[in-house]
């Protein structure tokens, strides 16, 4: 249902540039909005006038070039130093226990959300055949196991998957 309110209700105040460009960016009700009311403030404009509208968009840029400006100082250019200076048995342990609990939070996430049992069913044993029984019989591939897991798990579905049954009663005419 909230995507059917917020495009109403932003509308007035962003106009049809401004909308378009806040859903391309995202994060609209927390960052982009604000930043265009108090741009609409800070210059008199009142929503729904060319001036509003065009102090909205402006707003959105200005909101975009700075989230992209911290972005590049605060991670790429502070996260790869702070990587740099962390011993490396830390990012050995981050790398071995944070992404599967990422991984892990959203696998759960999905399967409660799809309630696909057969697709679900598919990729753990697909998961536990690659990670228990190819990897151990082949160690070569084990920087390869999370793809070849992700990739037979898609055939596997795809090729496992319920097809609609024809109904062979029907009488053709």
């Amino acid at each position: 249902m909230l995507w059917v309110v917020e495009p109403i209700t932003y509308y007035p105040i962003l106009g049809p540039a401004a909308m378009y460009q806040a859903f391309m960016i995202g994060n609209i009700a927390n960052k982009l909005l604000p930043s265009a009311l108090v741009a609409q403030a800070a210059i008199g404009a009142k929503a729904g006038t060319k001036r509003g509208e065009f102090s909205a968009l402006m707003a959105i840029c200005g909101a975009a070039i700075v989230h992209v400006f911290f972005m590049l100082v605060f991670v790429g250019l502070l996260g790869s130093w702070l990587v740099n200076i962390v011993p490396a048995d830390v990012t050995d342990l981050a790398r071995l226990y944070i992404f599967p609990s990422i991984i892990g939070g959203v696998i759960v996430q999905l399967v409660v959300s799809l309630k696909q049992r057969r697709v679900t069913l598919i990729a753990i044993g697909t998961a536990a055949f690659v990670f228990f029984v190819l990897v151990p019989a082949i160690p070569t591939i084990a920087n390869l196991a999370t793809g070849i897991t992700v990739v037979t798990t898609a055939i596997l579905a795809w090729f496992l998957r319920s097809k609609p049954r024809s109904d062979s009663t029907k009488e053709i005419s």
